[in-house]
């Protein structure tokens, strides 16, 4: 599957010539908006097919695509009318044929490309990155604050049944956690070493990601709060030991061993 297309903001004027004046939401439950009023998307069938469309935003999708992904191994003798009614009422709900199109047996959904929070979530992680490269951290953490703040709950969190949802899900959630510690990198070359609830949240949901624990260790004693680091530490290796039969990287012992020696 296609990942989502990465985007910038769009000039001003980009929503006045599609006629369309959308906010749609997927990092979280998979909601829409014209002009500030939430659109009704319908029910679980409608929504995953939304979903899909978005997942695969900006191309084609075959019908038997759409198909697969929402009706998976049980599609009934009419599914195809009920796709063609579905994807009606979506249209009407959007803005007509010019954000959702049909080409033969394909759908193809056309949004503003500043239309779709994940795009825009994306867009600010890469400019953070792009910020990082040239040297400016305090630049880099406003995008990934930016980039951060864009988030409501799992991405497509109501249509975590589908198999294309949980994809999206999880790659989306990896860049976050990507985010996550280049920000939190960033934080401490600027010495701005407060705590941070979301890296910390962050490392107790993903307990062998190796180096969200090292940056983890190093924010805590940057804090104040080296026994803690070092609990970090000796949870992770624990795990990593007892499920993977893995002893810890040389990123996450080299923190382990700055931390304890007083090095940062």
């Amino acid at each position: 599957m296609d990942a989502m297309y990465v985007t910038h903001p769009a000039p001003r004027n980009e929503g006045e010539r599609t006629g369309l004046h959308l906010d749609v939401r997927v990092l979280g439950a998979v909601e829409a908006a014209r002009d500030g009023v939430p659109l009704a998307l319908g029910g679980q069938k409608q929504r995953a097919i939304l979903g899909v469309l978005l997942a695969n935003i900006g191309r084609h999708v075959s019908a038997d695509e759409i198909v697969d992904e929402v009706w998976r191994d049980a599609p009934p003798p009419s599914v195809k009318v009920s796709l063609h009614s579905y994807v009606s009422r979506l249209r009407a709900q959007l803005g007509g044929k010019e954000a959702l199109r049909r080409r033969g047996s394909a759908y193809r959904l056309c949004l503003p490309r500043h239309a779709v929070d994940a795009a825009r979530f994306e867009r600010a992680a890469d400019e953070g990155f792009a910020e990082l490269r040239r040297g400016r951290p305090d630049s880099a953490v406003g995008h990934f604050d930016r980039a951060l703040d864009m988030w409501a709950g799992s991405p497509f969190a109501d249509l975590h049944e589908y198999a294309f949802a949980r994809h999206e899900a999880d790659r989306l959630g990896a860049l976050r956690l990507t985010v996550l510690e280049e920000r939190a990198g960033a934080r401490l070359r600027l010495r701005d070493c407060g705590a941070d609830p979301l890296l910390r949240k962050a490392w107790e949901e993903n307990p062998m990601r190796e180096r969200l624990a090292a940056r983890l260790m190093y924010t805590l004693y940057a804090d104040g709060r080296q026994a803690e680091a070092v609990e970090v530490f000796r949870q992770t290796r624990s795990r990593l030991v007892e499920e993977l039969g893995l002893d810890v990287s040389p990123e996450l012992s080299r923190a382990h061993m700055d931390i304890i020696r007083r090095r940062v």
